[in-house]
């Protein structure tokens, strides 16, 4: 009874052996492909880490700059509508003044056959 237990034991090292060597394996295929692709080792040097940082740190500026300009654009939109409406408002109010007026003097509908020619 022990010893089947400890030849299972020992069949479940050696299955775990086999694993290890096969992932290790594995593991060095990746390795040599990435190095293929890369053109050299697998670990970044530092002169290309620190143009990595660099790249980095410009890129997350433009972004910055890029944002706030959205915001001002967008918040400048937001006014410009809003002028547009009081302005709509009282181009109608400014048309009914302009008809009323034309009425009283009695020359109703200039305004409207001045616009069409």
């Amino acid at each position: 009874m022990v010893s089947k237990k400890k030849e299972k034991a020992i069949e479940a090292s050696k299955e775990a052996e086999r694993e290890s060597q096969r992932n290790a394996e594995q593991m060095s295929q990746v390795e040599r492909e990435y190095e293929q692709v890369r053109g050299g080792s697998k670990f970044v040097n530092r002169s290309e880490f620190h143009n990595y940082v660099t790249m980095l740190k410009s890129k997350g500026k433009q972004f910055r700059q890029m944002k706030a300009s959205l915001k001002e654009i967008r918040s400048e939109l937001a006014i410009l509508d809003r002028t547009e409406k009081i302005l709509k408002s009282r181009t109608t109010n400014l048309t009914e003044a302009l008809e009323d007026i034309e009425k009283q003097r009695g020359i109703a509908g200039y305004q409207q056959t001045r616009e069409e020619l």
